[in-house]
């Protein structure tokens, strides 16, 4: 059975303005990726230790000093939950994302992610490595940012982005 366009556009109305039962229906909450890369080469820093510290590393020094509880992801980086339910995590490119908890307001979400970004910020540059704030990385082309995590998932979409051209590993790397 297919749907009008007016039907269509009902059901979305209902699910996305349907009344939340949620606990906190009014919460608001942020993610915000980072794009590590070394400060002397602007190469990507990367998840693992290889010639260079790996931003692995330098988060997990990080989450020992803050009392951050450490995830492990079988053979993936782990990722970190914080006091009071924000988390740090990474994602393909090896980009880390902050993903705060929910929040009363904007501007309290901002706050949070600016509090754990000027964290992470400081941490990385003691150790030589720069968090930009681009959608991509402005440094290094695609071939030079290996695939980070190795979970099905990522590895599936590589396959299919590579079959229709390069946008769609750009934007997931």
């Amino acid at each position: 059975m297919s749907l009008t366009e007016a039907q269509l556009l009902e059901d979305v109305r209902k699910r996305l303005f349907a009344p939340s039962k949620s606990t906190t229906p009014r919460a608001v909450g942020l993610e915000l990726e980072l794009i590590p890369v070394l400060q002397s080469t602007r190469r990507p820093a990367l998840t693992t230790a290889g010639e260079d510290l790996s931003t692995t590393t330098v988060i997990s020094q990080l989450a020992k000093q803050e009392g951050w509880e450490e995830e492990t992801a079988g053979d993936d980086p782990p990722s970190w939950k914080l006091p009071g339910g924000a988390r740090i995590s990474f994602e393909p490119g090896g980009q880390i994302e902050i993903s705060t908890s929910p929040h009363s307001s904007a501007s309290a979400a901002i706050e949070s992610a600016r509090h754990i970004a000027t964290l992470l910020r400081d941490a990385m540059t003691a150790r030589g490595i720069d968090l930009i704030t681009y959608g991509v990385d402005p440094y290094n082309d695609i071939g030079v940012v290996p695939l980070q995590l190795k979970r099905e998932r990522y590895v599936g979409m590589t396959h299919y982005f590579d079959s229709i051209g390069p946008s769609g590993i750009r934007m997931m790397r």
